[in-house]
């Protein structure tokens, strides 16, 4: 799958239950990906608190199209997204199988399948 601004939110969410599940299951060896879990749902979220908070600008300031405020919050949530989607890929590629012939870089098979979640 390949993630964009309407889909990464939706992810966010899957990334959160795989996390979930792997922290009730209290295996040793899974804090590093469970780390890499939080921050990159964190980071998402960020990202969509910004395009909230330009969606509720956006309908109660009526500055027009040359809002410096509005482009402000444009631009952070701009950052905060490829930021979010920097992370969000780094993790994919990182720790999930690949949906190619190349290995998966996690040892544990039930770790793997349930990586597939996210």
């Amino acid at each position: 799958m390949r993630l964009n601004r309407r889909n990464l939110h939706p992810y966010r969410l899957k990334v959160k239950e795989l996390r979930d599940v792997l922290q009730l299951s209290k295996r040793p060896g899974d804090e590093e990906f469970l780390e890499k879990l939080g921050e990159v749902k964190d980071s998402i979220d960020e990202w969509h608190d910004w395009e909230e908070l330009i969606a509720i600008a956006t309908q109660l300031l009526d500055h027009g199209m040359s809002c410096e405020l509005i482009k402000r919050l444009k631009d952070t949530s701009n950052s905060k997204y490829e930021r979010a989607l920097s992370l969000t890929n780094n993790l994919r590629s990182n720790y999930l199988p690949s949906r190619t012939l190349k290995p998966a870089t996690m040892p544990d098979p039930e770790l793997r399948e349930s990586a597939a979640i996210a």
